[in-house]
Parts: structure tokens; C-alpha cells; sequence
């Protein structure tokens, strides 16, 4: 049977990373969007439609792993729950 050596510490350390690299990646798309509508200012043309078009994928591109770390944090504390509770047992067994 195989075996996993798992610390707490290191899964408290795995979430830590999934919120930074989740935040860092929100806050891109928020200063892409920002900085169109900042250019966009009395540029509403063809060409500002194409960009924005572009740019709305760009964005929707980085919130699609945005939503699959949310889902990695989640089973990161579940397993952060499971490991905790098999330490507290082997102290008190």
C-alpha cells in the first residue's frame, strides 16, 4: 500500500500560494479592463471595438484559472482538515 507524508504546515503553505496566485491574477484583469477604459476615453471607433474585444478575452482568460484555484483551495482545506484531525489523533491515541 502506498503512502503520503503530508504536513499541515505544508498544506497551510499550498493555500497560502492558491490565494496570492488568485489574487495576483484578479487583480491583472482588473488593471487590463481599468486601463482600456482609460484609453477608450473619446475613442470609440471600429478599432476601440476590436481591442475591447480582445481585451475582454484576455481577461476571461485569466479569471478561468482564477476559478479553478477557488476550486484547489477548497480541496486544499478539506485535506488540511483531514490531516489535522489524523495529527490531534495520533497524539491522543
Amino acid at each position: 500500500m502506498a503512502t503520503a507524508h503530508v504536513t499541515a504546515a505544508t498544506v497551510r503553505s499550498c493555500i497560502k500560494i492558491c490565494v496570492a496566485a488568485q489574487s495576483e491574477m484578479e487583480e491583472a484583469a482588473k488593471r487590463i479592463s481599468q486601463s482600456l477604459r482609460a484609453a477608450g476615453e473619446g475613442w470609440h471607433d471600429e478599432k476601440y471595438r476590436q481591442l475591447d474585444e480582445v481585451v475582454g478575452e484576455c481577461v476571461g482568460a485569466l479569471r478561468t484559472p482564477v476559478k479553478e484555484l477557488e476550486e484547489c483551495r477548497g480541496d486544499l482545506e478539506r485535506l488540511l482538515s483531514v490531516v489535522e484531525a489524523y495529527d490531534a489523533s495520533r497524539v491522543r491515541g
